[in-house]
């Protein structure tokens, strides 16, 4: 209650002076006719609830003998103006009279304007009320004898209640914060300082409002504040439409208005304009609103939300279908209110919410010198459905370049989304019979597939393709990732699960691609079907303890697939895919498996395994001595070669078999150090070796299995070579493998600092090494070189932020200075116990992301916590640094070297120099082994508010691109673009 009392004590303050001026005046409510009428009528509705209590009244008769005084139906905070009691267009059919004392039935018919006059209808002659029980019943004064049966009245009267039929169909509301003034005679109401008007959906706010209750016009003003500035200024929402201006009128019956100096935002643009008629069909926001139009004169269309636009396309008339369409005559473009030479005769901007299909035009010509003159980023946009759309650009040129991309993209719901993308790029330099004449012709397939989590329960798909020629993203970008790429790979797959089973059922296809080497292998397809561990052993009803032939496990793999080996240099050509279809490998392997696991003395776990593979091939590779000579042509005296071997297919059915077993034991151990050093108070290490055997039979015996052998030369029938049956290299020999791995993680306990005070204990654990693994093996069964060289890969993050990777390769045995092969003579031995092992390679990479946020926290203050609410400039958006260092230790010229192969630091990132201005890193690195920058790639950007600035410079492949346009959107065709490809020469 206090807080509406503070809310409108204004009000409160305004109609209590009202109510002291009434009484003391003799206002009609308070002359002695009014009191005797309420309380005649307060005795009235006593005794109607008695009777109805006893049942003797009808509840109608309740209802109308409760009826208020229609005069006190004004309220302080919110004013309801418009058909009183019921509906205009309602009437109240005549009821059964079933008693003499039933009152008469009141009918509402429109006949005056406002609710006032209807009330004067229910009163007599004179001005003042006589009594307010006239409006209720019988012309009898004494309701109570009515009431009583004393005198019966024998027959019902009906009243009539009438309204215009131009009154306003449903209510008015209004208010406003500091007052408002009601004129009865010129039935109009005067609302200051935050006044507002509700009609329907339509929403009126101004400082200033005079509503005629009349001709239903709402005349909308702004305020003054003391310094003479407009403040409070109109504002107008009827759900699908919003102005902003300094002065409206707006008709809530004819529904037409005009807007003076009125800005107003159609799609993603404004519309200012010095006079705006506006005519509304009506209707909530959910209906069409595409009969709504807009008449505006003298206007500005603009992408800039500023109060001054700092530029637009200038009009004399405009005709504005909202949602649709914004038509302008002739115009032309403006820029910091100054017109500038570019002219429109007329012009079309769409302002449609949703997609939809057109042109799409350009503005950005190029004229090469070595490309000739074209045009860049034409074409055309396709909504297909509202499931999937298309668009297709292209850049042309007078000399036969080109360069074309479809792209689409496609959202089913609670099924998948993705997007498709082809690009296809021509370039052709200068005309063919010139010294420079070049012809270049790349193309990409690009497509990703995101299965929605409630497509399926059982079944997955996911497709991710990157596929085409090597060359095609560095003739058709130039940013440090696509010139940098060396790989594109591929993966599409789909899974199966048969649910209440062990087994399940993937496809795949995969395809990875070197654009150095331009190698390229494509598996398509790859089916598997994969049996998860069982226990064949294990009882139903488990009694007792487990027994140990309960816990052998089995499992079963089943893998078949395709396999093309070729280039992409050989596969676009001419026949070159029907030649790797040809080439390519195709098998089915099998693949049991037995696992057993069990502890020794609880805390040893020992895994013993068997494994088989059975291979299934359709071919074997054969080959043979072709005994003709090849003669050189430019001499026949001179022989080149005496044979050639021949390869051909030998189709048929062929097995491969491949055993092998092991026992795998694990183990972890713990270790725990107090020192209490400063902040250090408890140092953990936890050790987790393993130890296993595996062994693998010799295949020599098996040698129709795997080889078999041709002679090579018509002049030595008994030198053979050796040659492989199949794609795979076969076991070498028998192997008697004992492996062996560490693995480690050190972890402290410390004293926590002042503003870790989130953590409740006094101290905290932190990870000093999260892992550190040593492995490598033994080979029992080899007649020399039994070690195997050792392997050393550990990680850690300093700081939170830097993460560290090392790895280092040691090799126990000597190597031969002439040509680095490996010794069977320890290097101990061999270097005269100068070192123990020889370090063959090592690899040390660091990296860490950098952000505003992070040198806030460096740099504050202790105990002081950051203020979110605070807007703070960041001047690192992002910072990423990378160092990479490659080593490798070999014997050149017979002296032992160390070789750095890779030593690199890199930058990527971006940096706000103000608030306007900012610089993209693409990348930018120094190669310490070659002392030179690796491609620099920078772009510097300015935000002009509604506008934007760059340059996009790479120095290595001595290109650029400068630009000044305004932001993406309806206007976006305005833009100013000058570059240098990489094809170019000046």
């Amino acid at each position: 209650m206090a807080l509406i009392l503070q809310k409108y004590y204004k009000l409160f303050c305004f109609f209590t002076i009202c109510s002291i001026f009434c009484s003391s005046c003799g206002f009609p409510y308070n002359t002695r006719q009014a009191r005797q009428a309420r309380k005649t009528k307060r005795i009235a509705q006593k005794q109607a609830k008695k009777q109805a209590k006893k049942g003797k009244l009808n509840p109608i008769d309740t209802v109308l003998n409760t009826t208020v005084d229609p005069f006190i139906q004004l309220d302080s905070t919110a004013i309801t103006t418009s058909n009183p009691l019921v509906d205009s267009s309602s009437v109240v059919a005549d009821s059964p009279v079933s008693d003499s004392t039933q009152p008469s039935i009141i009918t509402l018919v429109k006949s005056d304007t406002i609710g006032l006059d209807s009330i004067a209808n229910l009163m007599h002659t004179d001005s003042l009320i006589q009594d307010s029980t006239q409006l209720l019943v019988a012309s009898d004064s004494m309701i109570t004898d009515s009431l009583n049966g004393d005198a019966a009245i024998n027959e019902s009267m009906e009243r009539t209640i009438q309204y215009s039929t131009d009154s306003l169909d449903l209510p008015v509301q209004y208010e406003s914060a500091d007052s408002m003034i009601y004129d009865l005679a010129e039935r109009k109401v005067y609302l200051y300082n935050n006044a507002e008007v509700f009609y329907e959906q339509y929403n009126l706010k101004a400082g200033y409002i005079e509503f005629d209750f009349i001709t239903n016009v709402a005349t909308a003003t702004c305020l003054l504040d003391s310094a003479g500035n407009e403040i409070q200024c109109p504002f107008f929402d009827d759900k699908t439409q919003k102005f902003t201006c300094r002065r409206i009128e707006f008709n809530f019956k004819t529904k037409k208005g005009k807007v003076y100096d009125a800005s107003t935002q159609q799609g993603d643009g404004y519309l200012v304009s010095n006079a705006t008629k506006f005519i509304s069909q009506g209707g909530d926001s959910t209906t069409d609103n595409s009969q709504n139009i807009l008449y505006s004169q003298g206007c500005l269309y603009t992408t800039c939300d500023a109060g001054h636009p700092h530029f637009g396309i200038r009009a004399s008339k405009a005709k504005i279908i909202p949602g649709k369409l914004i038509v302008v005559g002739p115009s032309f473009l403006e820029i910091m209110g100054s017109p500038t030479p570019i002219l429109l005769p007329f012009g079309f901007f769409p302002i449609t919410k949703n997609k939809r299909s057109g042109l799409i035009l350009s503005m950005d010509l190029d004229f090469s010198p070595r490309l000739g003159p074209g045009i860049r980023e034409i074409g055309f946009y396709l909504g297909l459905s509202e499931y999937w759309d298309l668009k297709v650009t292209g850049d042309f040129y007078m000399r036969g370049s080109l360069r074309a991309r479809a792209q689409s993209q496609y959202n089913i719901r609670y099924k998948g989304k993705g997007s498709v993308e082809l690009g296809y790029t021509r370039l052709q330099v200068d005309e063919k019979g010139t010294p420079d004449y070049n012809l270049e012709q790349s193309f990409n397939l690009k497509w990703t597939h995101t299965q929605a989590p409630q497509a399926h329960p059982s079944q997955s798909f996911s497709a991710t393709i990157n596929f085409g020629t090597s060359d095609y993203y560095k003739n058709t970008f130039n940013d440090a990732n696509s010139v940098l790429a060396t790989t594109f790979n591929s993966n599409v797959s789909y899974n199966k699960r048969f649910l209440g089973t062990p087994f399940s059922l993937s496809a795949r296809l995969s395809h990875s691609q070197n654009t150095k080497t331009h190698a390229m292998t494509i598996t398509f397809p790859q089916l598997g079907l994969n049996m998860n561990q069982v226990f064949p052993f294990k009882r139903k009803n488990v009694s007792g303890k487990q027994r140990w032939y309960e816990r052998i496990g089995f499992s079963y793999g089943l893998n078949a697939s395709n396999t093309i080996t070729t280039t992409d240099t050989a596969i676009f050509k001419v026949g070159g895919l029907e030649e790797a279809i040809q080439n390519m490998n195709y098998s089915v392997t099998h693949s049991p498996r037995l696992n057993f696991s069990f502890k020794l003395f609880k805390v040893i776990n020992v895994q013993p395994s068997v494994n088989y593979t059975q291979q299934w091939f359709f071919y074997r590779n054969r080959q043979y001595l072709d005994p003709t000579p090849v003669v050189n042509p430019e001499n026949p005296s001179d022989t080149t070669s005496f044979g050639t071997i021949e390869k051909y297919k030998e189709y048929g059915f062929y097995t491969t078999h491949r055993f092998s077993s092991g026992v795998n034991i694990n183990t972890q151990i713990y270790a725990t150090g107090n020192f209490n050093i400063g902040a250090l108070k408890q140092v953990r290490a936890v050790f987790s070796p393993n130890i296993g055997f595996s062994w693998t039979p010799s295949y020599e015996n098996a040698y129709d299995y795997f080889y078999d052998s041709v002679q090579y030369d018509t002049r030595y029938p008994d030198q053979l070579r050796r040659y492989n049956y199949f794609a795979f290299s076969p076991p070498s020999g028998k192997t008697a493998l004992l492996t062996y791995s560490l693995g480690s993680r050190f972890e402290a306990k410390v004293k926590k600092g002042k503003r870790d005070s989130t953590i409740k204990e006094a101290y905290k654990k932190i990870v000093l090494i999260p892992t550190a693994t040593i492995s490598g093996n033994y080979n029992i069964a080899a007649d020399s070189l039994h070690l195997s060289p050792i392997n050393f890969n550990t990680s850690t993050t300093l700081f939170k932020k830097i993460n560290v990777r090392f790895s280092a390769t040691f090799d126990p045995y000597a190597a031969n200075p002439e040509n680095n092969s490996r010794l069977n003579t320890f290097e101990f031995n061999f270097s005269q116990g100068k070192r123990l092992v020889r370090v063959t390679s090592m690899s040390f990479n660091a990296s860490t992301g950098i952000n505003s946020k992070d040198l806030r926290n460096l740099f504050r203050k202790k105990g002081v916590k950051e203020d979110k609410n605070k807007k703070q400039f960041d001047l690192i958006r992002n910072i990423n640094i990378g160092y990479n260092l490659i080593v490798q230790n070999r014997y050149i010229d017979g002296v032992d070297s160390t070789l750095v192969t890779a030593n690199q630091l890199s930058f990527s990132g971006s940096i706000n120099l103000s608030k306007g201005w900012a610089i993209r890193i693409g990348n930018i690195g120094y190669s310490f082994k070659d002392e030179r920058i690796t491609f620099p790639d920078f772009t510097f950007s300015r935000d002009l508010h509604c506008w934007q600035m760059g340059l996009s410079w790479q120095p290595e492949r001595q290109t650029w691109n400068f630009f000044i346009r305004v932001k993406p959107g309806s206007l976006g065709f305005l833009e100013v673009p000058v570059k240098r490809e990489f094809y170019e020469v000046f």
